[in-house]
C-alpha cells in the first residue's frame, strides 16, 4: 500500500508513448498472430498489448487477449505477435475493437499469490485530502485493488478537493488483472 495524506506527494513519472491506445483497421481472424492498426505506433518487440473484446455480450465471455509483440512492420501499423489469437476480433465501418498497450516504463505488481479465484487482494495507492499532491504518468497496475473492500482502488483520489491542474494528475496508465476499478 502507498499512501500520500496531509500535505504529502506521490508522484511516478515513466516514459511517456505517443500512443497508448487505437482501433484495428482490419478484423483479425481466430487463428492470426497480425494486427493491423488504424494509426501508427513506436511499440516495440517485447512489449505486452490488450486486443479487446468485440462479441456483443462480453460479460457471458471474457475475450480480451493480451499478447507480447514480435515484430513491429516499418509502419508502425502492422504488429505481429507472439502467439495467434484464440478469438475473432472485429474492425468494420460501425465499430473497430480498441487494441491497448499494457507495458509501461513503472509497474506496480500486487502479489503473484494473489489471484480472482482465490483472494482478489491486491496492492493500491492513495492519496487523502485537500492538499495532497498525486502524480501518476506512464504507470502500470498489474493485480492491483481489493475486491469489494471498498475505497481499494489501485489508483485512489480519496476526498481530494484540490482540483488545481498542478495539483494531481494521472495520464497514460493502465491497470490489468486488477481487482477493483
Amino acid at each position: 500500500k502507498m499512501m500520500a495524506s496531509g500535505t504529502g506527494t506521490i508522484a511516478m513519472h515513466g516514459t511517456r508513448n505517443s500512443v497508448t491506445w487505437t482501433r484495428l483497421s482490419a478484423t483479425i481472424p481466430a487463428g492470426s498472430p497480425f494486427v493491423f492498426l488504424q494509426a501508427p505506433v513506436t511499440w516495440a518487440p517485447g512489449d505486452e498489448i490488450v486486443v479487446a473484446t468485440s462479441i456483443w455480450k462480453d460479460d457471458e465471455s471474457d475475450q480480451n487477449e493480451v499478447r507480447r509483440i514480435k515484430a513491429v512492420h516499418s509502419t508502425g501499423m502492422v504488429l505481429e505477435v507472439d502467439a495467434p489469437y484464440d478469438f475473432k476480433h472485429y474492425a468494420g465501418i460501425e465499430y473497430q475493437t480498441e487494441v491497448g498497450l499494457l507495458t509501461r516504463s513503472i509497474l506496480l505488481r500486487g502479489a503473484s499469490t494473489s489471484t480472482a479465484a482465490l483472494d482478489a487482494f491486491g496492492g493500491q495507492t492513495m492519496a487523502a485530502g485537500e492538499s495532497t499532491t498525486y502524480e501518476m504518468v506512464g504507470v502500470r497496475a498489474h493485480r492491483m485493488g481489493q475486491q469489494n473492500v471498498l475505497a481499494s482502488y489501485p489508483f485512489h483520489f480519496h476526498l481530494k478537493l484540490d482540483t488545481r491542474p498542478t495539483a494531481s494528475t494521472m495520464q497514460q496508465c493502465a491497470c490489468d488483472s486488477c481487482y477493483y476499478r
